[in-house]
Order: C-alpha cells, then sequence, then structure tokens
C-alpha cells in the first residue's frame, strides 16, 4: 500500500488529463490510501503516518518554506511534503493540518530550541512569516523581537519595553541602550507591523 503514493505522484497528471473511465477509479481509491500510513515524515527518526495525523506544507516561497519545515522538523512535529496536484486530490477527500503562522508559533513556544539556534537572517525570515497572520497576542514569550545591538530579545507585554526611534526622538538621546530599541535596519515589511 505504501507504494501507491508515489505512483499516485508521477501518474497523477496523466489520470487528471485521462477519459472519464480512469477518473472514477480516482476517488476510491484516494478514500482507501487515506484509510492507511501512506505519509512519511522525516520527524522522529522517519514515520509513517495516516493523512490526518501529518501536517503539510503550503507554502509558495521556497527560502521560507525550507525554513519554517525545518523548524518544525527540529520541534519533531509530522511534516509530511507532498506536490501540490496530490495535496489539492487529498484535500478534496478530507481535512488536512496545514502549515499556519499560528501553529508554528505554537510549535516554537512550546520548542524553544527549535529556532534558538538560527542565524540573525533566519530568525527574521521566520519572525515575518509568524507576522502574516497580524496575530500580535501570540508572539508574547517568543525570542524573535531584533533590537539595535543586533540581538534579539522576547516579546512582552512587561515593563521592560522595547522602543521605537522617531526622526524627533533618535536612539543617541538615550546613549548604551542599543538593547532597549528596535533595530531599525529590517525588512520594512517587518518593522511596519512592529
Amino acid at each position: 500500500m505504501l507504494l501507491w503514493l508515489p505512483l499516485l505522484h508521477r501518474a497523477w497528471p496523466k489520470i487528471e488529463n485521462t477519459d472519464h473511465t480512469w477518473r472514477r477509479l480516482l476517488s476510491p481509491l484516494l478514500h482507501l490510501l487515506c484509510t492507511k500510513k501512506i505519509m512519511h515524515t522525516p520527524a522522529y527518526d522517519g514515520k509513517w503516518l495516516h493523512v490526518q495525523d501529518a501536517i503539510f506544507v503550503r507554502i509558495q516561497e521556497n527560502e521560507t518554506k525550507e525554513l519554517i519545515v525545518g523548524v518544525l522538523l527540529r520541534a519533531n512535529q509530522p511534516v509530511a511534503p507532498l506536490p501540490d496536484h496530490v495535496l489539492n486530490a487529498i484535500t478534496e477527500l478530507t481535512e488536512l493540518t496545514e502549515i499556519t503562522p499560528s501553529l508554528v508559533r505554537q510549535v516554537i513556544k512550546e520548542t524553544p530550541s527549535c529556532y534558538e539556534c538560527l542565524s540573525p537572517a533566519e530568525k527574521l525570515s521566520l519572525l515575518r512569516y509568524v507576522l502574516e497572520d497580524d496575530n500580535f497576542l501570540e508572539l508574547l514569550g517568543l525570542v524573535l523581537l531584533p533590537v539595535s545591538d543586533g540581538t534579539f530579545t522576547t516579546f512582552t507585554n512587561s515593563a521592560e519595553a522595547v522602543y521605537i526611534t522617531s526622526p524627533e526622538h533618535p536612539r543617541e538621546l538615550v546613549p548604551g541602550m542599543r538593547e532597549r530599541f528596535l533595530d531599525q535596519d529590517i525588512d520594512e515589511c517587518i518593522l511596519g507591523k512592529l
């Protein structure tokens, strides 16, 4: 049964364009496949899963996609990458768990070690992704807030605020506190949301 998924992956574009006779077999075949452990995840040193137990990837940007998948796999999340056409076919049959900014925020809060080792550029890419849905309250507790000394600090609602400079109030007015100011050299999209 496990061999069907790679065969389906290769044959799907041909099946989609064939006559009605073959298309009638497709739905029962996919239903049958969804009852078996056909999804493979590299998490847990490699494991086979049912479709409903896997997390699927629909992130378009390749660089971000690789980063997010890597972070989730380091947290032992059952990510199972699939080509879009196979994913679309399975989506028609059953509900799937997909990677979302909310899911990523939840995972990295539960397993901070999965992103602590990232480079500053990777942390900024991760921050850009988790900011996509503008759910700022879920950022609390994440060590992804870039400050002007080149490090990252925790998003918090406590008294230890991180300040944003302006032309009227430059950082130089308060010397020796670079770790208390937002890094102004980050991506405009991130800066605008913060």
